[in-house]
């Protein structure tokens, strides 16, 4: 008697499926197979069991099923399979079964025969057996009364889940917000204010990601994008005119709205846009079509734009310089901004509000993107000085997007005007240059005055200050030692109150005290002299709103 060995091997599934003779009849169809193993096919019999597919299984046939081991349905979350509805769990399942009866022998590489779920597989390589390019064939040609057995070890996920969002009676953008998995999507639309440009007439063919083609961007990704950086990425993905996937052909470059091209490859029956796969084709929306893809496509770098040449001072009311034309690839916005105290030089003010304009654009991230820059009118006074300058900026996109980006420009620097963020802006430049800083009065630069200076791809409509004729010389009256009789009524304009005055405002014996007048707007106003002691300028306040500097009277 030989002595005790070790237990022999537990046999393999493949060992334990196989036919014990290629000559035998078989004897179970292939349902009963699968509960015959319920080591290792417990989870399909499940499955096929919730989605009512035994009756159908157990049928005369023939069925070609390619079968997931326990294992392989292992490698999915758990709570996904939980989520799934009926239909998609029925989709999934008969994406496995072909019909007919196909043996190893009759497949070969780019084989794509229709499963019963409508979609097909690929046959991706034979050595070993795959499909699909993941599911590797484990044991082949396990006969049944109704058909075969082929055991992987991947489930097949089909191309296209069942039922697809389609919404023919909605917008791109509403059908997007009645779709789960494209709320992150939305979000970023929302964000870009693209809303109203992609529920417009379009056609538009629309790759939209999913939440989680999103989720697996860099973490912290689209919270470090700026606005226009967000739009450039979005309108990368946004085709002008509707494309079914029918219309896609391998090697197609199609040029997206944000100006780049996407590359459509089509090998053994998937669809990619770039590194992207299509995942669900041809949504239909009343303005076009969306395609969902699983990654996020990002726009080649764009190529950096030459320096602008400086604009300059040519009186108080030089030309603006010639406006780059709009390209494909980007939108010039032309703008202006009203600004206070400016004392420096042509080419200082300039460089002053580049800087300011790059810290508050979202759009712009460089002082190369502003790439005309002149001064519009320029008033000089011995105490107030307002300075109107016209710039124009370019951003990446196309026309069709032109408004967005213009409207995103004027609240911008309207906000930043009104908040002072802008005026600390041109501080912050100024300091840099140990120069003097301009300021940005909130008044002269609400939204509407920005508004409607603010164009597209033209020469901007400024709306400068007229300009005002040079303060007459008169010669200072010599104060009286009688009463000083009640002024006249005066009014608050610079203009207006140049030069009206022809009797001293108060007694030269008390440059340091006060005198109370009444101007036309019959608001209480405080007249002192001017710090340096001269005679012949004074400050006009009113005492409710004090301004800086208040007004000048000569």
């Amino acid at each position: 008697v030989p002595p005790p060995g070790p237990p022999p091997p537990r046999p393999s599934v493949a060992a334990t499926l196989a036919p014990t003779n290629s000559s035998d009849e078989p004897t179970q169809n292939i349902v009963e197979i699968a509960l015959s193993m319920n080591e290792t096919f417990s989870t399909l019999v499940g499955l096929l069991e919730d989605a009512a597919l035994v009756e159908t299984l157990s049928g005369p046939g023939p069925f070609t099923v390619f079968a997931p081991t326990n294992d392989a349905f292992a490698k999915i979350d758990a709570a996904t399979l939980e989520s799934l509805t009926a239909e998609q769990l029925t989709n999934i399942l008969l994406y496995h079964v072909l019909s007919g009866q196909v043996l190893s022998t009759d497949l070969s590489v780019g084989l794509q025969p229709e499963t019963l779920a409508g979609s097909t597989i690929n046959v991706t390589s034979l050595t070993p057996p795959t499909i699909n390019g993941i599911a590797i064939i484990d044991q082949a040609d396990v006969l049944a009364t109704n058909g075969v057995v082929h055991v992987i070890d991947t489930v097949l996920m089909p191309p296209t889940p069942t039922p697809a969002p389609v919404a023919s009676a909605k917008n791109i953008v509403e059908l997007a917000q009645a779709t789960d998995f494209l709320s992150t999507l939305v979000e970023a639309v929302i964000a870009a204010n693209l809303v109203d440009t992609l529920s417009g007439d379009g056609p538009f063919t629309v790759f939209a990601p999913t939440n989680d083609a999103f989720a697996a961007l860099p973490n912290g990704t689209l919270a470090s994008l700026n606005q226009q950086q967000l739009i450039a990425i979005l309108t990368y993905h946004v085709v002008p005119g509707k494309f079914m996937s029918t219309d896609l052909s391998d090697g197609l470059k199609a040029g997206t709205v944000q100006g780049d091209d996407v590359t459509i490859t089509i090998a053994d029956g998937t669809v990619k846009v770039n590194d992207a796969t299509v995942s669900i084709p041809d949504i239909e929306a009343t303005n076009g079509v969306v395609h969902v893809i699983d990654t996020v496509l990002i726009p080649p770098a764009p190529a950096p734009t030459p320096a602008p040449s400086s604009g300059e001072f040519s009186g108080p009311a030089p030309t603006i310089n010639p406006t780059p034309a709009t390209t494909a690839e980007s939108v010039v916005i032309n703008s202006q901004l009203v600004l206070a105290e400016v004392t420096v030089d042509a080419a200082t003010l300039e460089s002053i509000v580049k800087t300011a304009l790059v810290a508050t654009l979202s759009s712009v991230t460089s002082a190369d993107q502003i790439v005309a820059f002149s001064v519009v009118s320029s008033r000089r006074r011995r105490l107030q000085q307002t300075t109107t300058v016209a710039f124009s900026v370019r951003v990446e996109g196309t026309a069709e997007f032109a408004s967005a980006y213009a409207t995103d420009i004027v609240q911008e620097l309207s906000d930043a005007a009104q908040d002072g963020t802008l005026t600390t802006a041109l501080n912050t430049a100024a300091d840099d240059q140990g120069v003097p800083a301009p300021s940005a009065p909130a008044a002269a630069n609400d939204y509407d005055t920005i508004n409607d200076a603010t164009a597209v791809d033209g020469t901007p409509t400024p709306q400068p200050v007229a300009p005002t004729p040079a303060p007459s010389r008169r010669p200072t009256p010599q104060p009286s030692q009688r009463p000083t009789p009640r002024p006249t009524a005066a009014t608050v304009d610079d203009d207006a109150a140049e030069g009206a005055a022809t009797a001293p405002l108060c007694p030269s014996a008390n440059y340091g005290g006060a005198f109370i007048g009444m101007a036309s707007d019959t608001s209480s106003y405080t007249v002192t002299p001017a710090q340096d002691g001269r005679d012949d300028v004074w400050t006009l306040v009113d005492e409710a709103k004090p301004p800086p500097g208040g007004a000048v009277v000569h």
